[in-house]
């Protein structure tokens, strides 16, 4: 409710932004609507050019990387956040 809103902005401005961020990611969801890639119509320009990140993960940094290509990939969907965490199935 409220109250932990405001404990988890209390802690944010206090330098503990993890909770506030664990907090977020497993409460909220985004729904995007857009012309989806896939490998035969995927264009190194429209790559660069997306707008839509996912947050992945490797064993050494942490990087975003296009939606199309996250999702035509399956060794890079394997990096996402969420399937590195346990939070979502493969």
């Amino acid at each position: 409710g409220l109250a932990t809103l405001l404990r988890l902005a209390r802690d944010a401005l206090l330098g503990e932004r993890d909770r506030m961020r664990r907090f977020f990611a497993e409460r909220i969801k985004r729904i995007t609507i857009k012309p989806f890639m896939d490998l035969d119509t995927m264009l190194e320009e429209r790559l660069v050019q997306c707008c839509v990140h996912v947050g992945t993960e490797s064993d050494t940094q942490h990087q975003c990387a296009p939606f199309c290509a996250v999702q035509a990939w399956p060794a890079l969907s394997r990096m996402k956040l969420g399937v590195r965490s346990g939070a979502l199935a493969t």
